[in-house]
């Protein structure tokens, strides 16, 4: 019986810390500080390779892609002073045409230009857009800027044709 109560007075003696407090805030808000960070890494990486090339000179480049169902695709393709218009399937890539009119490669490199500018969201533009914050730009707010500008530079490039 001795050892019973031994045993339980030393149990008794003994303090069983529970978490929370300022600590288990802290180590939330850091494992939480981690997480994003890496989201934005990968973010970043992701970014990085879509835009690298082997030689660090973007000489091919695609300039628009529409996907045609199932793993078919048509893509304007501008290698280097070129544009040409190709379909790719599974086991083939064909070129359909290649542009040769000039006011619509200035088009089409225009609107490529333009779109590489406000077309790549950063990550946090990104983040408010999924979280629906007030006051962010909608697609179809951008896509009514994007014309006006292509207007202007329409303009600008006639302008320049003529002078």
């Amino acid at each position: 019986m001795q050892r019973f109560d031994e045993a339980q007075g030393e149990a008794g003696d003994t303090e069983v810390e529970t978490p929370g407090g300022i600590g288990t805030f802290v180590e939330t808000i850091i494992i939480l500080a981690l997480f994003i960070l890496g989201i934005y890494g990968v973010f970043r990486f992701v970014q990085k390779k879509r835009g690298t090339t082997v030689s660090g000179v973007e000489t091919i480049r695609v300039l628009s892609s529409l996907s045609v169902g199932g793993s078919r695709m048509l893509q304007l393709v501008g290698v280097g002073d070129q544009v040409f218009f190709i379909g790719i399937a599974d086991n083939a890539i064909n070129v359909i045409s290649e542009i040769t009119d000039k006011e619509t490669i200035d088009w089409i490199r225009m609107v490529h230009s333009k779109g590489a500018v406000t077309g790549s969201e950063g990550f946090v533009e990104k983040l408010f857009s999924l979280l629906g914050k007030p006051g962010t730009v909608t697609p179809a707010q951008r896509a009514e800027g994007k014309v006006d500008f292509l207007e202007q530079q329409k303009k600008r490039l006639s302008r320049m044709n003529k002078e």
